[in-house]
């Protein structure tokens, strides 16, 4: 038998979620026409944190701009683990699709003991070429690691 979407249980967290974003959009709004403007776009769907500009993360208020990704609050629990993991050894992480560049600024690897290459894959210029050769298509990338 499937949750039932509708108990009771969750009546008080969806209350409390939906008090916690309006203070947050009643806060960050100037003026009363872009409160309203905002309570439109989160009733369409837009993620509360590109509305506000920001994300918390790791108890860090990370810039967010349209079209990025917003950082995961289950994120910054990964990230927590691996800087414990690191330890002072030479380390280099690769944050895919960073975003607002969360993992980086939480320090996952810290100063001095490493790298961390963030990507955002919208801005990857082309990496692979491919033609005919022999009747066959053929790839050639521009590195190899």
């Amino acid at each position: 038998m499937s949750p039932d979407p509708e108990h009771p249980a969750l009546e008080g967290l969806r209350a409390r979620l939906a008090e916690e974003e309006a203070a947050l959009l009643v806060e960050g709004a100037s003026t009363p026409d872009q409160l309203a403007a905002w309570v439109e776009q989160r009733v369409g769907g837009l993620p509360l944190e590109q509305i506000l500009g920001w994300a918390e993360f790791a108890g860090l208020r990370l810039v967010v701009e349209p079209g990025v990704f917003v950082p995961r609050r289950r994120t910054a629990w990964l990230a927590e683990q691996v800087t414990r993991l690191v330890g002072a050894g030479p380390v280099i992480a690769v944050d895919l699709c960073c975003g607002a560049g969360a993992v980086d600024n939480v320090r996952v690897v810290p100063p001095g003991t490493g790298i961390c290459h963030q990507v955002n894959l919208e801005y990857l210029p082309q990496t692979v070429w491919t033609r005919k050769q022999n009747g066959s298509a053929v790839a050639f990338p521009d590195t190899l690691v």
